[in-house]
């Protein structure tokens, strides 16, 4: 019955003050409410941190058991595919570079999911708990607050009926209003004393975010180190790996890689033209099938080469053969000597031609000397069947000289100039084989 008539003049004392009936007592001052602001600022922050550090967790898990969590990372669940995916393509005798570094690739994935998952279990207990230990104390100052609010109620109702009682009901009233008294006083120190140590709680919540940066940190560091750890050995699969696309590769990067010499379309191309006894009329003039020729430089990028069929086809295996030369990156006969082949061709006396242009031949890289030499001494056995062939030396060079040396410059116009110099050096070239290229 008490709580209820006390309730009831709350009530009652909190309409009068709405409607300006009553005195209202602020028994606090500016600077605690100052105080007040920065720990409800203070909290709003914390609550919000804590909510978005909560989104921001990976395995969107608050699981204690941190290999539950840990699968359901992306990166787990990837990590897994990787794995999975290679023990399968190994079963299936697919076994070679791509499920090397899928298992390399899927193996670190794991360990930094692991890392992962770990990281953010640290977070969560030693970050997140903290932080909700703050926003429960803010709770029991809001509780705190409210009973100062009730306290000071109390005792305006008890002084409005004072200051309208009768006489022979101001001593026992005023008893009651010494009493509030006491019990705002009481209130507002068990508030204050909350709301300052709680205001005094920032050094704590500092530490609390650098450590969660140090955690942040030594987890970026772990996953480097995984990461670090596997790609050389990634690399190095790479690396190693022999079976790649020829045509449009730098033919030193296709010599180092297929550890060879002599570039894998020259040699294949030009011995199944000469099992074939370099006899069919036209022989690098006439065009050969496109489809062929696709097919068997798609056959050359994938190492599955298969020629039985195609002793037929010399024109295709020839036009193979002019397409790897075009593609190249740099031609045979290299773009930092174009212009000193062009001078040396240009030269007038036949001795000093030679002579230059052996100069220039001594000065091709070692890779690109052989692979021309190979090639030369080639096309020099195809002039020597020019009675089938039809195909002398200055017909070959024609045809051949596009593909074999071409002008660094973009000018068409330049291009076009240089065409009967360039045609002119590889048919001496072809020509004097010996001389140029001797004992090959």
């Amino acid at each position: 019955m008490d709580a209820a008539k006390k309730n009831f003049r709350r009530f009652q004392q909190r309409a009068n003050q709405n409607l300006g009936l009553s005195e209202k007592t602020d028994v606090i001052g500016a600077d605690v409410h100052k105080v007040e602001e920065k720990v409800e600022t203070f909290i709003e922050v914390l609550v919000r941190l804590k909510q978005k550090y909560v989104e921001c967790l990976r395995s969107k898990s608050k699981e204690e058991n941190v290999e539950k969590r840990r699968k359901k990372l992306n990166e787990f669940v990837l990590g897994t595919t990787f794995v999975n995916d290679a023990k399968f393509m190994e079963e299936a005798s697919f076994d070679g570079l791509f499920s090397d570094l899928l298992k390399l690739f899927g193996a670190s994935l794991l360990n930094v999911s692991d890392e992962i998952a770990q990281s953010e279990f640290n977070i969560e207990k030693r970050v997140f708990e903290p932080l909700s230990k703050l926003a429960d104390d803010h709770k029991n100052v809001l509780q705190l607050k409210e009973k100062l609010k009730n306290a000071v109620l109390d005792m305006d109702s008890a002084r409005s009926r004072l200051n309208n009682a009768p006489s022979e009901k101001i001593d026992q009233l005023q008893v009651e209003l010494d009493s509030a008294w006491n019990k705002v006083d009481n209130s507002k120190d068990n508030w204050m004393t909350e709301m300052y140590s709680l205001a005094a709680k920032e050094l704590d919540v500092a530490n609390l975010i650098l450590l969660s940066a140090k955690i942040q940190l030594e987890f970026f560091k772990s996953a480097c180190h995984n990461l670090e750890a596997v790609l050389p050995a990634m690399q190095e699969k790479v690396d190693q790996y022999s079976k790649r696309p020829v045509f449009g590769c730098p033919l030193s990067d296709h010599l180092r890689y297929s550890r060879r010499e002599i570039s894998v379309v020259l040699e294949v191309c030009c011995s199944a033209l000469l099992e074939l006894g370099v006899k069919e009329e036209g022989l690098f003039r006439l065009s050969g099938s496109a489809a062929k020729i696709k097919k068997l430089k798609a056959m050359f990028d994938i190492d599955e080469l298969d020629l039985s069929d195609w002793d037929t086809l010399p024109h295709s295996i020839a036009g193979t053969l002019k397409l790897y030369l075009r593609e190249l990156p740099e031609p045979l006969m290299t773009y930092h000597l174009y212009n000193e082949w062009i001078k040396a061709a240009e030269e007038k006396e036949t001795e000093s031609r030679l002579k230059n242009l052996k100069y220039v031949c001594e000065r091709l890289p070692e890779t690109n000397f052989k692979n021309i030499r190979y090639l030369f001494r080639f096309l020099a056995k195809v002039v020597e069947n020019q009675q089938f062939t039809k195909m002398n030396f200055h017909n070959l060079a024609i045809v051949m000289a596009p593909n074999l040396l071409r002008s660094p410059c973009t000018s068409v116009d330049e291009g076009f100039r240089d065409n009967a110099a360039i045609t002119n050096v590889v048919d001496c070239l072809i020509s004097n084989v010996d001389y140029f290229f001797p004992g090959g």
